[in-house]
């Protein structure tokens, strides 16, 4: 089974594709591991703001702060990050916090959109899609938590995957005005998935609809329009 997410920043995507691995055992596929590696061979400086803290450590208690400032810069042990403005690397941004919490930071969001777009996809729009493919193999269960762009969801149609999108008050508008972020394609939507409870809530949503993905598949039940190219692509 395949199954592509879309939703704008800090909707639940990669909370869904966490329970997809661990409860039905989903290989989690991210379009922009490329542009990530990447990153890491040319590991920019990477300038942190005030605002840019701040959204790293909205969610953190004190101790964890300590804890994540201390591995980052081991004199940085204020939390008055008010005027604070810092630079660092990329790899040891990404290293220390991670894939979610690094693209809180406005330059490294930034990054990843002129490597994706400006560079990869000026290319080939199909780059990313190609090599996340290489991924897929036999009839093992995929989760691809990021999906952006028409070509990447159509795609996902074109191997009889599904396409979910993931609601979120709070977090349902773009957080810039790039493509990547103004374009996805959320009318090629299959399903939709409200992330408005608990995380114990979205789980329960995500395994009944698993189990009504699985149980269609299995019956060959499943009624929705089946995707060819010549719909897709006319």
């Amino acid at each position: 089974m395949l199954i592509g997410l879309m939703a704008y920043a800090e909707a639940g995507k990669s909370e869904i594709a966490r329970i997809l691995a661990e409860q039905f055992q989903f290989t989690r596929v991210s379009f922009s591991e490329p542009i990530t590696q990447g990153l890491l061979a040319i590991n920019p400086i990477v300038q942190v703001s005030a605002a840019d803290w701040e959204n790293i450590y909205r969610d953190f208690s004190k101790s964890e702060k300590y804890n994540y400032t201390q591995k980052i810069d081991a004199k940085a042990i204020s939390f008055d990050f008010v005027k604070r403005v810092d630079f660092y690397y990329f790899a040891d941004l990404y290293y220390t916090f991670g894939y979610i919490l690094v693209k809180r930071i406005k330059m490294v969001r930034e990054y990843y959109q002129r490597f994706g777009t400006g560079f990869g996809r000026a290319f080939d729009e199909n780059i990313w899609v190609d090599f996340a493919a290489k991924s897929f193999s036999g009839n093992g269960n995929y989760v691809i938590e990021n999906v952006r762009f028409e070509n990447e969801a159509k795609k996902i149609l074109l191997l009889n995957g599904h396409l979910i999108k993931v609601s979120r008050c709070g977090f349902d508008k773009p957080v810039n005005s790039h493509i990547s972020d103004t374009g996805i394609p959320f009318h090629l939507a299959t399903h939709v998935i409200d992330n408005d409870g608990t995380v114990n809530d979205l789980e329960e949503k995500i395994i009944n609809l698993f189990r009504e993905l699985h149980f269609n598949a299995q019956t060959k039940s499943n009624k929705k329009e089946v995707f060819t190219e010549e719909i897709l692509y006319p």
